[in-house]
């Protein structure tokens, strides 16, 4: 019973706390040290977890520093080692959990990261003098989160807790090998989290899960209750969302995301009339399984009753974050993410358009806030895995945005965009995960693209380059499939550099980029049956050079190679498009045969202009009239199926000129005044 248990160790505490200062009153050291010692160890496993209030915890936390830094002054003047090393080991756990929980000045924090490594350090050092199997065990497992949540050492902190197991193992004490195992899968999961190779990646989420298991199994060996257990379920849920994104069909994602809801709603039983900071870990777990379950779920029904259950345990664990946990920005950065990824997941079953857009309004209120907090948080707890983790949040969030962008076509949501990725871009960078460095600047590209900012696209083009081709010198196993991807970057870098050419009536600079982007597409195995595409716009520059020179007739013939070039390059993507089965490729593929067939009419249209032209020199001007016209139909049946403003644009432009043209031509044959006028107009 919570109450009874809350007043009992308040009844303990107050005793312990007499006896400590009678202790004092007789200058009895040793025991000072020791009283101090179990106050410390005994608020670990118990008191800790039972204020409801963040006050009473910031409380708690001031007065077991006081009493732990007593403790080590007394006892470092005793030689006594085995009671000294208990004193650093447990005033470095509140030293770490007073830099996430309390907040303040970075200089504060930095002052309690500072204390808790160089206090575990020092426990660690006495326990290998002291050979002691229980306290050399808790001293590596509190040696482990110290790294894992202040350094950021993920290897290390594996190192730490497989010492903490074995001791656990010899101890038999399965607080301990709760512990152990907790910390030990932690280490694992973030380091598969961090792993580029899938294949490793997916072995070790399994192992991950296996020993996420074990630490569940041992606390409720002995109904532990303290903060392991609860997290523990939460890391469980993770491990099996992040192995349903590894797996290789929708049906294994599907059977791994049912479990991680059945362990939700494991953690939701087990979590039953405790603590509500303990229990919003369970809330939170049971959050995320159902929000992702209902991402792969294809009945409407099922899939919206998901998340809407997903959503109302993503108010309740805020309600308690912002209570209980207000400094702590990872929880809060959490929810609020996982906010979003709900509301948007609800606007892609809605049918109107202006309830979507009303969803996804809604889900994306808070991603300025997570961008702040995420730019604060990486200052303050400087840790590859936290980046990595905030790197993905950030770089998710563009999905919603980007969606919300093709309903609205609002420009400022793109603005938005390029704020998310350059987050991601900042916090890729830190954990130094190059593929998904590459992969934030490649979606700035696009964004930049669609601003119709070609420069910045190019260059953002170029910076996904270089980081895939740092991505394949580090991962010599996946060094062809990014150096693939780093060759398609540097090709796309020159296709925005030939359309600023090209908006800029510079058609030789065009025609150079498009050329040298051809033959980077000719380089890569994957890409290499684009590599007549863009050979093809090399011969369209060109002749939109050779036209402007006032060069008809061999602008024509150019216009005519561009058009054989675009059939070769339709035929090239029909006979790729059969060994495909990524939806998402074939989706591509569709839209550049469908722009291929643009283009090969639009070269038609072009030959028809630059006939009428030759026809208009030889006076031939009413069958120069029907050729404008000709022209300008054929390309006005095409505007509309442009997915470009810019383009459109330039396109509508050459249908005027056709139809002046051919006013023009009119006139000339006739010589009326009026002809000459409606061709001015």
């Amino acid at each position: 019973d919570r109450t009874k248990k809350g007043k009992l160790l308040g009844e303990w505490w107050r005793l312990e706390n007499e006896v400590l200062e009678e202790y004092e009153k007789n200058d009895d050291l040793i025991n000072i040290g020791k009283t101090c010692n179990n106050l410390l160890k005994l608020s670990a496993e118990y008191r800790f977890w039972l204020p409801t209030d963040f006050q009473d915890v910031k409380r708690m936390i001031d007065e077991l520093l006081n009493l732990g830094e007593k403790s080590i002054k007394t006892l470092s003047s005793l030689g006594d080692d085995y009671e000294l090393a208990l004193a650093y080991n447990f005033t470095a756990i509140y030293y770490g959990a007073g830099a996430w929980w309390i907040g303040g000045k970075k200089d504060t924090v930095k002052e309690a990261q500072l204390k808790s490594i160089e206090y575990s350090q020092k426990a660690v050092m006495l326990s290998e003098k002291i050979e002691d199997s229980w306290l050399s065990g808790w001293i590596h497992v509190i040696a482990s989160m110290v790294q894992f949540l202040v350094t950021g050492n993920t290897i290390l902190a594996d190192e730490y807790s497989k010492k903490a197991l074995k001791y656990a193992k010899i101890t038999k004490d399965h607080g301990m090998l709760a512990s152990a195992t907790y910390w030990l899968s932690m280490s694992i999961m973030t380091l598969n989290m961090m792993e580029e190779d899938p294949e490793k990646r997916r072995k070790g989420l399994q192992t991950a899960i296996e020993v996420g298991q074990e630490s569940i199994d041992y606390c409720q060996t002995i109904l532990l209750f303290g903060g392991v257990t609860f997290e523990t379920y939460r890391r469980m849920v993770t491990c099996l969302i992040l192995l349903a994104q590894n797996a290789t069909d929708i049906q294994s994602a599907t059977k791994i995301l049912d479990k991680a809801v059945e362990v939700g709603r494991e953690a939701i039983k087990y979590t039953d009339g405790h603590i509500e900071r303990r229990t919003a870990e369970a809330i939170g777990a049971l959050m995320e399984a159902l929000s992702t379950r209902a991402m792969v779920e294809t009945k409407i029904t099922k899939k919206r009753r998901l998340l809407e259950e997903s959503l109302e345990y993503c108010m309740k664990e805020n309600e308690i974050l912002e209570r209980e946990t207000p400094f702590v920005n990872l929880y809060h950065i959490s929810n609020q993410t996982r906010k979003v990824f709900i509301y948007a997941e609800l606007a892609k079953i809605e049918q109107k358009k202006e309830k979507k857009i009303e969803l996804l309004n809604s889900s994306l209120a808070p991603v300025e806030n997570i961008i702040k907090l995420v730019a604060k948080d990486i200052k303050v707890h400087q840790l590859t895995w936290l980046s990595n983790l905030y790197g993905t949040f950030c770089y998710d969030l563009g999905t919603p945005l980007n969606e919300l962008y093709s309903l609205t076509k609002d420009r400022k949501i793109l603005s938005k965009c390029i704020e998310v990725y350059k987050s991601a871009v900042e916090c890729y960078t830190i954990a130094d995960i190059r593929s998904r460095v590459a992969e934030a600047y490649w979606q700035m590209a696009t964004v930049y693209d669609r601003l119709g900012e070609g420069l910045e696209s190019a260059h953002n083009y170029q910076l996904a380059s270089e980081n895939y081709k740092l991505a394949a010198e580090k991962i010599p196993q996946l060094k062809e499939f990014y150096s693939n991807y780093s060759l398609y970057m540097q090709a796309w870098s020159q296709i925005e550099q030939a359309r600023h050419s090209h908006s800029i009536d510079d058609y030789d600079k065009a025609k150079d980029h498009y050329r040298k982007s051809a033959q980077l597409h000719e380089k890569s195995d994957l890409w290499c049956y684009l590599a007549p595409n863009y050979f093809a716009w090399t011969n369209v520059e060109e002749a939109e050079n050779l036209s402007r020179k006032e060069n008809p007739k061999q602008a024509k013939e150019v216009f005519q190679k561009a058009y054989e070039m675009f059939c070769r390059a339709e035929d090239s993507i029909k006979q790729r498009l059969e060994d495909f089965t990524s939806s998402d490729e074939k989706e591509m593929m569709e839209q550049l045969l469908k722009a291929s067939g643009l283009r090969q009419k639009y070269c038609q249209a072009r030959m028809l202009m630059e006939e009428a032209k030759l026809l208009d020199r030889e006076g031939k001007y009413l069958q120069s009239t029907k050729s404008y016209g000709k022209a300008a139909q054929n390309i006005s049946e095409i505007v509309s199926k442009i997915d470009t403003e810019t383009e459109r644009n330039e396109l509508e432009y050459v249908i005027l000129l056709c139809r002046a043209w051919e006013k023009m031509a009119v006139a000339q044959e006739t010589s009326s005044a009026e002809s000459y006028l409606k061709a001015a107009a």
